[in-house]
């Protein structure tokens, strides 16, 4: 995931861990994502670009959760 990409999906860390960085050069660390938790689950909601950038620091398995299965299973937004 990299900053400004379109949010299309969102990410379950099923093993392993994933860092989220605030520059390009992935100096600066926001949170390290680990074992049965989430990340990009913001942009989805916001409908807006990535704001950081995830690279994994171990070997990582991630299942990703497209925008529509976001929004008709997990999340329901009322459109009215």
């Amino acid at each position: 995931m990299s900053k400004g990409d379109d949010a299309n999906c969102m990410f379950i860390v099923i093993k392993g861990e994933v860092g989220i960085y605030l520059d390009e050069g992935l100096k600066v660390r926001l949170a390290s994502i680990k074992d049965n938790h989430i990340f990009g689950e913001r942009a989805l909601l916001r409908q807006i670009k990535r704001t950081a950038w995830a690279k994994a620091h171990t070997r990582t398995i991630c299942l990703t959760l497209s925008t529509s299965d976001f929004d008709n299973q997990i999340y329901y937004r009322d459109y009215v």
